[in-house]
């Protein structure tokens, strides 16, 4: 898992693997609602909650459901160094 830090985000990009596990993409309620695609791949926006996405799971508009995982919301993102950063929660 990438987590690239700087003084204002938190950028997370998991592996292929980390996805399936870790976020479910597919499996409806139990996807985490923070997996977002793009150009560079999955991303997870813990960290960098966006508005639109959370404010729609408030109102239970999202088919995903899971609020994060805990592997994500235990990383301690104040321990890592300003820029990119491997953990590896899978070994």
């Amino acid at each position: 898992m990438l987590v690239i830090v700087d003084e204002s985000t938190s950028d997370i990009y998991p592996t292929h693997k980390e996805v399936q596990t870790f976020c479910r993409p597919g499996e409806g309620a139990d996807t985490c609602i923070w997996l977002v695609y793009g150009a560079k791949g999955f991303k997870c926006t813990y960290y960098n909650k966006l508005s639109g996405p959370y404010v729609q799971w408030l109102e239970g508009k999202t088919v995903a459901k899971r609020d994060g995982c805990n592997y994500v919301a235990e990383l301690d993102i104040g321990s890592l160094n300003f820029g990119k950063n491997e953990v590896y929660p899978l070994t």
